[in-house]
């Protein structure tokens, strides 16, 4: 990837700046056809979870698509932050073995890039909701404050994981099978008041990521505020997982570049 940050002590402003656009023009392709494709996984993945629940398990209302959309694109971030990550280290390491860029701006890009997808996919909303006639409400004004709270949510992962990809590549797939088992351990897929395993519910309604899913579902889907649990949990989660990512990239980074 060709980056340009400026020469001599780059701040921390300047080499977001410039990163982010590397990375959006290189890797995320910021066109026409590049965001088609940022469309394609998501859009892919409702059709193949309407056609295992809806279809051959005879289960699922007509507003299931919009359910499982609501699940899908938060969790095409939380997935894209986690997997990128763990080579992100790596696709830098022309920049951090030679330039004086601050190391915590790599994470930053991370989280603004996928976002950038991410906003794009949630354009599929729209059609979605006409196609199951689910017209907008007011409560959509709260999006944004669910947005933030997932993003908040992967700011420590996306510290780990780029470290883990340096440290443990052999394990990435391994990491990654884990991330997808994170979405089949939530409300991705079944409401969490159809689980009828008292433990399995419980388990459920702990991993943060089945509060994201059930905010954009209170909001897209029934036009209501979220909980104060669906809303503040993940930023809980998200902090403290964030504390710790600081404090072990801090620790460990300034022996990355001789480990690249």
């Amino acid at each position: 990837m060709t980056v340009s940050p400026r020469d001599g002590g780059a701040t921390f402003s300047q080499s977001f700046v410039s990163l982010l656009v590397a990375e959006l023009r290189d890797a995320h392709e910021l066109s026409v056809r590049g965001m088609l494709t940022w469309l394609l996984e998501p859009f892919a993945m409702t059709i193949v979870y309407i056609l295992l629940v809806a279809v051959m398990l005879d289960r699922g209302e007509p507003s299931y698509p919009l359910f499982l959309v609501c699940a899908l694109l938060p969790w095409r971030y939380v997935q894209g932050v986690v997997t990128s990550g763990m080579d992100l280290l790596m696709v830098y390491a022309n920049v951090i073995t030679t330039r004086p860029v601050p190391r915590l701006v790599f994470p930053c890009v991370l989280l603004a890039a996928e976002g950038a997808s991410f906003l794009v996919a949630l354009t599929l909303l729209a059609p979605v909701m006409v196609a199951t006639g689910t017209p907008p409400t007011l409560a959509l004004v709260w999006l944004p404050v669910t947005i933030a709270a997932l993003v908040a949510l992967m700011v420590g992962p996306s510290m780990l994981a780029s470290l883990f990809g340096v440290y443990f590549p052999d394990y990435r797939s391994t990491m990654a099978s884990l991330v997808r088992l994170g979405f089949m351990a939530s409300t991705g897929v079944v409401a969490l008041d159809s689980i009828r395993s008292e433990w399995a519910a419980t388990a459920v309604r702990l991993n943060p990521a089945s509060a994201i899913f059930d905010s954009f579902r209170s909001i897209v889907v029934d036009g209501r505020l979220p909980s104060a649990w669906n809303t503040l949990y993940p930023f809980a989660v998200g902090g403290a997982v964030a504390v710790l990512g600081l404090v072990v990239f801090r620790a460990v980074v300034p022996a990355v570049a001789k480990d690249l």
